[in-house]
């Protein structure tokens, strides 16, 4: 915890299971090295900000702590600006709020906040929810994919009071979402006799998008403003009327208002000026750019990738420019189709056709020709069928045939997780230059790989290993499947053609046994074998001969379960080779007792 003007060195530590953040700072304050650092487990990937009341004219930057690039800010609590200083938020910054039952922060500005992101998505300034995992991603480290737009909890937005002065208080470019309050309504902007400048900004999934109170007049133009809940703009007194010109409403229709009958936007109150508004958003990414960053880049495939699998889950800003092919939803295919336009294989996507690629053009001769090389058929996959012991691991090959001109492919697997727990997956033959992705869901047993590249694989057989470790406590033989329930390449489904694989698992036993010995009769030596079910059983086998006198113990021991083999070398307890004759072994564990006979000859 920072307080004051605070500049520690803080190096080669492990921030490990915190309840919050590793770091808690007043926003004067930061460390003055920061290398090495490792943030796991629960420990909040943020940067926490103490609540405080800011004295001192301060711009907040982008940082890298621990690895993460752009570490959000988190406000746990209420943070105000002081009547005397300007905070300045530079582009790119992400700030969450926490929203939760226990706490939920917001921010009051009594002189000055500039908020002044840019227009590429990489420089937007976000204001959101700790539980937005979206924006800065999983920065609460629960581990899952949180929508707090479901939540009934949020955080309280931003105040700007009757000191603010008005010059200073200035938003472009930036985001606002999940402000609420289970039933108290709040806005993501409320003025109290203040009017900011708001521009270029985008107001979702909030109680309210903004609320002017009393003798307030913000300046709201080219925002897009849509799915508040109650309204998008309250102007609460109406002593003006605020101009809300060339806005977004999130219908082309426009807001909902008793002057525009046919709008199904977000609501507005009256005293709001929303002529005219605009029919489309403010902000239209590029197909391809599922990163929402600007460009299109390889990354933008492995999120593909990744959301097939189920690792992420693209929204639906980001699903909309991911089906590259129009076809088929998105898939691995989309991913290959994006890698090839980074590298100029391919002038634009399919799904382009009749927009930005005009049929019969030069670009749209060059894309069908690209096309016509991705042709497959009947691409087989075959899961290999294998042995394996209880606790110990196996790799099972997959394999894909006849998979000339395949770029791209997926597949769905069932296994069942009493039996198997996946350790890897690696690619062997043809696929080292494709991007790879898999998704585990270690509780339903349930596998989905992913891969895409550039170029048509110019092989026959592809291979894949899946590498498994079997649990330990198995009973018995055992044979675990392992089913093909989806496969396609290039988005043609073969999910037909698919073989099944299987696992033979020799488990524990089931019981303990004594078998007989191996050979029988024997001259100098023999073995011995004999079952035990569990671990830490205390087994004894002594040999006895004809007349019931005791020739040696072979075991005595606490054992682990397994099947288990003992030699005998014919020689009784002091060393000295035994004479023919019949000769009698017996096992005892707890309450299992067992004799054998065995004829030794010379």
């Amino acid at each position: 915890r920072l307080s004051g003007v605070s500049a520690p060195e803080v190096v080669n530590n492990t921030f490990d299971n915190l309840i919050y953040a590793p770091l808690y700072i007043s926003l004067v304050s930061y460390p003055s090295v920061t290398s090495g650092n490792i943030i796991s487990g629960s420990t909040y990937r943020a940067i926490g900000v103490i609540g405080e009341t800011l004295v001192q004219d301060i711009d907040l930057v982008k940082r890298d702590f621990a690895g993460y690039t752009n570490i959000p800010y988190y406000f746990h609590s209420n943070y105000t600006i002081g009547t005397s200083v300007t905070l300045t938020i530079n582009p790119g910054v992400i700030l969450k709020f926490s929203g939760d039952y226990y706490a939920n922060s917001n921010m009051t500005v009594r002189r000055g906040l500039i908020a002044e992101g840019g227009a590429s998505p990489d420089s937007t300034i976000v204001f959101t929810s700790i539980l937005d995992d979206f924006y800065g991603g999983d920065s609460n480290a629960d581990s899952t994919a949180t929508d707090p737009g479901a939540s009934t909890y949020g955080w309280r937005g931003i105040i700007f009071a009757n000191e603010a002065m008005d010059e200073l208080c200035r938003l472009k470019h930036c985001i606002f979402k999940h402000v609420r309050y289970s039933s108290y309504l709040y806005a993501a902007i409320t003025a109290n006799d203040a009017s900011p400048s708001i521009e270029y900004c985008t107001f979702t999934d909030n109680a309210y998008g903004i609320i002017a109170n009393n003798s307030s007049n913000p300046v709201i133009n080219y925002c897009d403003i849509y799915d508040n809940t109650y309204m998008g703009v309250n102007n609460v007194h109406q002593t003006f009327v605020i101009n809300a010109e060339n806005n977004w409403w999130g219908d082309n229709s426009g807001p909902t208002h008793s002057t525009n009958p046919v709008g199904t936007g977000d609501v507005v109150s009256d005293a709001v000026d929303f002529l005219p508004f605009l029919s489309d958003g403010t902000y239209n990414p590029d197909m391809g750019d599922v990163s929402l960053n600007g460009e299109v880049q390889p990354y933008d495939a492995s999120l593909v990738l990744q959301h097939w699998v189920g690792s992420i889950t693209l929204n639906d800003l980001q699903q909309s420019v991911a089906d590259v092919s129009g076809e088929e939803g998105i898939t691995s295919y989309d991913a290959s189709l994006i890698l090839q336009y980074t590298v100029g294989l391919i002038p634009g996507f399919p799904a382009e056709i009749g927009s930005k690629i005009a049929e019969e053009g030069p670009d749209y001769i060059q894309l069908a020709k690209v096309l016509n090389g991705h042709q497959v058929d009947n691409v087989l996959l075959e899961i290999e069928s294998v042995n394996a012991q209880r606790g110990e691991n196996v790799v099972i090959p997959l394999k894909l045939n006849n998979a000339l001109g395949l770029v791209a492919w997926q597949t769905a697997l069932k296994y069942d997780p009493d039996y198997l727990k996946l350790e890897s997956v690696s690619p062997v033959s043809g696929t080292e230059n494709m991007m790879l992705f898999d998704g585990n869901n270690s509780e339903k047993g349930e596998l989905r790989i992913a891969m895409a590249g550039t170029q048509p694989v110019e092989n026959e057989e592809i291979a894949l290993n899946l590498t498994f470790k079997i649990q330990d406590d198995i009973k018995g033989e055992v044979t675990s499947s392992i089913i093909v329930e989806h496969f396609s390449a290039n988005e043609i489904d073969f999910s037909a053609l698919a073989i099944n694989g299987a696992v033979e698992i020799i488990g524990k036993p089931v019981s303990f046994d004594l078998m007989s010995n191996y050979p029988n009769p024997f001259n100098s030596t023999t073995k011995i074998k004999y079952k035990v079910p569990e671990d830490n059983s205390y087994v004894k086998i002594v040999i006895y001969n004809s007349l019931g006198q005791k020739i040696k113990t072979l075991v005595d021991n606490v054992e682990s379960a397994g099947i288990k083999v003992v030699n005998w070398d014919g020689k009784d307890a002091s060393g000295n080779t035994i004479s023919s004759g019949i000769y009698i072994y017996r096992m005892e564990a707890g309450k299992f007792n067992k004799s054998q006979r065995m004829l030794m000859l010379k």
